[in-house]
C-alpha cells in the first residue's frame, strides 16, 4: 500500500510545490509571495485566440439578432459559420426556435397545475 501511495504522490505532485524542511533559505515572506504568486497562476484563465471567422459572424449575428438569446446568437453564428445561409434565414429559425421553447415551457407549466 505504501509503494501505491508513493507512486501516486511521484505522479500527481509537483515536487516544486511541496514544502520544504530546511524553509529552502526563504523568509516567511517570501514563502508566502511566492505562494500567493503561484494560486494567483493557477487561478488565471486561459486567453485562447478568437478565430476571425467566428468574430466576424459573431458580430454580424449580433446586430441582427439583439433580442435573442446568447444561445440563439451562438446557434446561428455556428449555423451562418457551417452553412454560409442568410441571416434572414437564421432569423426566422431563431424565431421558430424560441416559440417552440415557449411552448415547451407553457406545457410542462400546465402539467404541473394542481387540478
Amino acid at each position: 500500500m505504501s509503494s501505491f501511495v508513493a507512486w501516486r504522490l511521484r505522479d500527481n505532485v509537483d515536487p516544486a510545490l511541496a514544502p520544504r524542511a530546511d524553509g529552502g533559505g526563504r523568509s516567511e515572506v517570501e514563502r508566502q509571495d511566492a505562494t500567493r504568486r503561484r494560486s494567483e497562476a493557477i487561478a488565471e484563465p486561459e486567453r485562447r485566440d478568437v478565430d476571425p471567422r467566428w468574430a466576424e459572424a459573431w458580430a454580424q449575428v449580433v446586430a441582427e439578432l439583439p433580442d435573442a438569446s446568447r444561445l440563439d446568437q451562438a446557434q446561428a453564428t455556428r449555423e451562418l459559420l457551417e452553412t454560409g445561409v442568410d441571416v434572414s434565414v437564421l432569423r426566422a429559425r431563431v424565431q421558430a426556435r424560441a416559440q417552440k421553447r415557449v411552448a415547451r415551457a407553457a406545457k410542462r407549466s400546465r402539467s404541473r397545475r394542481p387540478q
